[in-house]
């Protein structure tokens, strides 16, 4: 027993070393593909590293107002308004009084006694139905309140305020509790200032308004029938120049300014515009953050091996990369021609390593932006500044069907053949090793029935030596 045990176990190592040898052609294949599929990661890394630099250089290549480096602040204590300032703003010292602010028109019905029913003109037994006609300027507008048969005075205004808060556009509703039982009606235009004023409220279908003495005629005073507060247009001075507006939110009185009316003031008070260089300076660092993560990525994928043969990038033998590497240093540190004089980056404080890195220089990026703000737009921004630049070279590499989009999908198509023939050499593996098994059970059958014989023969020698003695 010991015999066929030990031969079939030098029979299934055998075996095992004779597939080993047939494997390491797969093995081979396998590592083909490990390299390829580093490759495809890497490349899809660069890809993202790219896109996002795409799009940060397309927003600087922005002119005028959507330019990042067009950021601008707003100093100086006013109590009466708060002035804030957009990228078309331009740097300048302002004066502003606020003579009177804007105010929407209100209308208040006369007081009634809320659980009365005296106010309930004799409805039907299935309610009573209102209707009512809103105008303010040229738009009109109709509305329709419906009453239950019981319905006291404060449950026919609450129905009056659901109606209006569901069907206007002009005019919103609320219902006032006074005191003593008593309640009333407050209407309130919502367009603000005199543009936005009810001129009219006119029953069409009953007399719900009429009775309420609201919007019906002129009152002693020439304004509409149950005016609480007029409607009126906010009034300022602009450095000397009179404005009026409707609302107390004025977008664009200035160019890239716009003001919150707070309160009246007392008198002139003023505020300064100036270049936010804290604002463009975290631009300009979020730009060059993006910038240096690209160049970097790449740097790292595409380095050649060390002095020991050891340590190489993963794209190391791509020249598509290397090239684009190549490009994005050359085009940040390549002078432009900006007003007839040739200038770089560096002259307005980005500045290159030996690497292609950038840096800020601070304090060089503030003075250019105090003494020539428009030298920095155009060089970095603009149609033909390094961030235009940038996009364009960028667009040849980042874009859909683009040079990385045909680096990915090739090394995409090499994977997919790697996985083909493995999975083939795996089948034609299995195959073979199956064979193997099946030729060492042969074997083992064999070698068991010689053993058998071999037992057999040993036996009968040994019983012919007892009988001859």
């Amino acid at each position: 027993m010991e015999v066929v045990s030990a031969t079939g176990q030098a029979l299934l190592d055998l075996t095992d070393a004779l597939m080993t040898i047939e494997r390491q052609p797969l093995v081979q294949i396998e590592n083909q593909r490990a390299t390829v599929g580093a490759q495809l990661s890497a490349q899809r890394t660069i890809a993202s590293r790219l896109s996002s630099l795409r799009r940060i250089a397309s927003d600087f290549s922005q002119s005028g107002s959507l330019s990042p480096i067009r950021r601008f602040q707003v100093s100086g204590e006013t109590s009466s308004y708060r002035a804030t300032a957009g990228n078309t703003a331009a740097p300048g010292l302002h004066t502003i009084q606020v003579h009177s602010l804007a105010s929407r028109q209100s209308l208040a019905s006369a007081a009634i006694v809320g659980d009365e029913t005296s106010f309930n003109p004799a409805p039907g037994p299935e309610g009573a139905t209102y209707k009512f006609q809103v105008q303010a300027g040229e738009t009109i507008e109709e509305i329709e309140v419906s009453v239950s048969a019981d319905a006291d005075n404060e449950a026919i205004l609450a129905e009056v305020v659901s109606a209006v808060s569901s069907q206007s556009e002009l005019m919103s509703a609320s219902l006032v509790r006074v005191g003593g039982g008593e309640v009333r009606l407050l209407v309130q235009a919502k367009g603000s200032g005199e543009a936005g004023q009810i001129t009219g409220i006119t029953d069409l279908e009953g007399s719900l308004f009429s009775q309420l003495q609201i919007g019906s005629g002129i009152d002693e005073n020439g304004n509409l029938r149950g005016t609480v507060q007029q409607a009126a247009d906010a009034h300022i001075e602009i450095d000397g120049l009179e404005v009026k507006s409707s609302t107390n939110r004025i977008e664009n009185v200035l160019s890239g300014i716009s003001l919150s009316l707070i309160t009246v003031s007392e008198g002139p008070e003023s505020f300064e515009v100036q270049r936010d260089e804290d604002q463009v300076l975290e631009e300009v660092q979020s730009f060059v953050e993006s910038y240096n993560a690209a160049l970097d990525e790449i740097r790292n994928l595409t380095r050649p091996s060390d002095d020991e043969g050891n340590d190489r990038g993963i794209l190391a033998g791509a020249s598509t990369f290397r090239n684009l590497r190549t490009g994005l240093r050359q085009l940040l540190t390549d002078p432009l021609e900006v007003n007839g004089v040739l200038k770089g980056l560096a002259s307005v404080g980005i500045e290159a390593d030996r690497e292609g890195r950038l840096s800020i220089n601070e304090s060089v990026l503030r003075t250019s932006l105090q003494t020539e703000p428009e030298t920095v737009e155009e060089l970095i921004g603009g149609e033909t500044g390094v961030a235009a630049r940038l996009e364009t070279f960028l667009d040849s590499y980042s874009r859909v069907g683009g040079i990385v989009d045909q680096q990915i999908e090739a090394a995409e198509a090499r994977q997919d053949l790697f996985d083909s023939r493995i999975a083939a050499f795996e089948e034609t593996l299995a195959i073979r090793e199956e064979a193997l098994l099946q030729r060492l059970a042969e074997l083992q059958t064999l070698i068991g029935t010689l053993t058998s014989e071999q037992n057999y023969l040993s036996s009968r020698l040994g019983t012919s030596s007892l009988l001859g003695s």
